[in-house]
């Protein structure tokens, strides 16, 4: 591994790559940031363009760095639990994709709702500009069609969130939902 001196440097070469092998297959990865404190890296073998990493808080282990050997044992592991969530994936990715127009209906109705309390706002807007409502009733009105709009929002990915717990078997991780839900807007075009 090529670092410099400075034991909090995250500088790192091209060449810092993670290699390991698992039930018989050579994981391979690349460090994409490294600190004292986080790493992440992404995985290049056997499927690509997914990322992983972990954050420790300086309270939880002063004396702990991801630039020593700790970092590499990490990023081994985390290499190894990321390619089994891809592995689940993509051998039940025929069957997620199967249920994307379910979504995409869901997301459908979620949006006219969306739309709905946006006019509603706008009407509540146009109300207190006419002085019909005064700007505290304006704000008591707003809070909760806001609230319900974000609520809504936010119910769009819990729709693909059920779809993963429906056909992985362990539990994915936030940020990699999020990769796995923009990997299928490209696959499929269709949420």
């Amino acid at each position: 591994m090529n670092s410099s001196t400075n034991p909090d440097s995250n500088t790192k070469t091209e060449d810092d790559l993670i290699t390991v092998e698992y039930q018989g297959v050579e994981l391979t990865a690349k460090f994409i940031l490294r600190t004292k404190r986080d790493f992440a890296i992404e995985i290049l073998s056997p499927y690509s363009g997914f990322l992983t990493g972990l954050h420790k808080p300086c309270f939880a282990d002063p004396k702990s760095s991801f630039l020593n050997a700790e970092g590499i044992f990490k990023a081994e592991g985390m290499l190894i639990k990321l390619y089994i969530i891809l592995k689940q994936f993509f051998e039940n990715i025929e069957s997620i994709k199967s249920e994307i127009p379910i979504i995409q209906e869901e997301h459908e109705v979620t949006n006219s709702k969306i739309l709905e309390l946006k006019n509603d706002l706008k009407n509540l807007k146009s109300k207190m500009k006419k002085k019909i409502l005064t700007p505290l009733e304006y704000q008591r009105s707003i809070k909760p069609l806001k609230k319900e709009i974000k609520n809504l929002k936010g119910s769009k990915f819990d729709s693909f969130e059920r779809l993963l717990e429906k056909n992985l078997q362990t539990i994915v991780p936030y940020n990699l939902r999020f990769e796995f839900y923009e990997f299928l807007i490209k696959e499929t075009k269709a949420i």
